[in-house]
């Protein structure tokens, strides 16, 4: 049996029908059940001062396959990353990257490294589809001075991780840093000693196989 709509009208009418496009009656009630799109028309009666009145109303109903998320492309690690959420389905669909902002466009673009869930649904209501995706990248700078802004540096999205281990070195290939993918971040030190602001380097290997390298200013 095909999902169907409850739809009602207010009651105490006299007379109720709910007739569909090829004249079929749905229901004689203030309530009908709707299984096929097309369209439909209601007539209520009532009798006031042994005079009969009638009203029609005509509307349609739609049905839509509901949203899935087949596919999440998506560019990291560059100063160009993006999100394109693909979907099947037959819909009017919008996105979103947090389930509260949604935009009609599947394509997000400028986007920071981190976890996110993405969402498509349709527009009426008829359906929702979610999925979560790690877009992994890194800070070009960071300033540990205290005041709670960049005060660490750490590859977003790298708790997916848990494994990896990411090497920080200076400009002449010394190691000061093995960072756990899930510390909060390097502090620009080195054995308790503030560094210099410079370029430092870093070498992050993911566990699985994939490897990364890159390099970052701190700025005091």
């Amino acid at each position: 049996m095909e999902p169907y709509l409850d739809i009602a009208v207010a009651s105490g009418f006299d007379n109720y029908r709910w007739e569909f496009e090829d004249g079929s009656i749905i229901s004689t009630t203030y309530t009908a059940q709707l299984e096929q799109a097309g369209d439909y028309i209601l007539t209520i009666g009532q009798t006031v001062n042994d005079l009969y009145c009638e009203n029609t109303y005509a509307f349609s109903m739609a049905r839509s396959v509901l949203p899935e998320i087949t596919e999440v492309r998506f560019q990291e690690l560059s100063d160009a990353n993006y999100i394109e959420i693909i979907a099947a389905g037959d819909g009017a669909f919008e996105y979103s990257l947090d389930g509260k902002t949604y935009q009609k466009s599947n394509l997000f673009s400028p986007v920071e490294g981190g976890v996110y869930t993405v969402y498509v649904r349709d527009i009426y209501g008829c359906g929702i589809d979610s999925k979560e995706i790690t877009l992994l990248d890194y800070p070009k700078f960071f300033t540990p001075n205290g005041d709670g802004y960049h005060d660490l540096w750490q590859i977003a999205g790298i708790t997916r991780y848990p494994d990896a281990k990411i090497h920080i070195y200076d400009r002449y290939g010394k190691l000061l840093k093995q960072l756990s993918p899930l510390s909060p971040g390097w502090d620009g030190t080195y054995r308790g000693v503030l560094l210099p602001a410079t370029d430092y380097w870093f070498n992050a290997d993911l566990g699985d196989g994939p490897t990364f390298k890159g390099h970052f200013a701190l700025k005091r």
